[in-house]
């Protein structure tokens, strides 16, 4: 569990027990009152981070792929799967080199967009080259799938949505992981 996790799960046993002791339900003295939660320190967590090579892999692996920008984006931007699937292309600078994260996906239940980042705060975000060029070529296929569709096409505006336009959901970009960082594509 993250350190947030446990401080909440401390804070709301340390207040249901003095809420219960109030009520004389349980002993007064009860052992949650003096007990401090547990400090974590960033240097203890351990993070599994791609080195250069495996970038490299992951990329080539996605070479191709429908969310291939999604991933090239996301890598080179630091911006967060969520903000990024309800990313639309009003957001994205005409030039493809900014994107303004003005929205982000709720995480449970069907994909909805909602009109504020998880930080709440809108930013402009600078995107390298490569994450440009990757964008400007996933518009071009975007156009080609929205035209094969038709009228069966939803549009919502989004730069990543499912095949048929809608907001792609979790699982719709972590099974795609998946499938690239699989050991049969030798990415880590």
């Amino acid at each position: 569990m993250g350190p947030r996790t446990v401080n909440h799960a401390h804070a709301t046993a340390r207040v249901a027990l003095q809420r219960a002791a109030k009520k004389r339900l349980v002993r007064t003295n009860h052992p949650a009152r003096d007990v401090d939660p547990p400090r974590y320190s960033t240097d203890e967590r351990e993070y599994d981070v791609m080195t250069k090579e495996g970038v490299a892999r992951f990329f080539e692996a996605a070479n191709g792929d429908r969310f291939e920008a999604f991933f090239v984006v996301a890598v080179l931007s630091g911006a967060r799967p969520a903000e990024l699937r309800a990313l639309a292309w009003n957001d994205v600078g005409p030039d493809s080199l900014t994107f303004r994260r003005t929205a982000s996906q709720t995480r449970s239940g069907p994909p909805v967009i909602r009109n504020t980042t998880k930080t709440g705060k809108d930013r402009v975000v600078p995107l390298m080259p490569e994450a440009g060029a990757a964008l400007q070529a996933h518009r071009a296929r975007h156009n080609e799938e929205r035209l094969a569709l038709g009228e069966l096409w939803q549009d919502n505006g989004l730069v990543f949505p499912d095949a048929r336009g809608p907001p792609t959901g979790r699982g719709g970009t972590r099974w795609i992981v998946s499938g690239l960082s699989g050991s049969r594509r030798g990415v880590r």
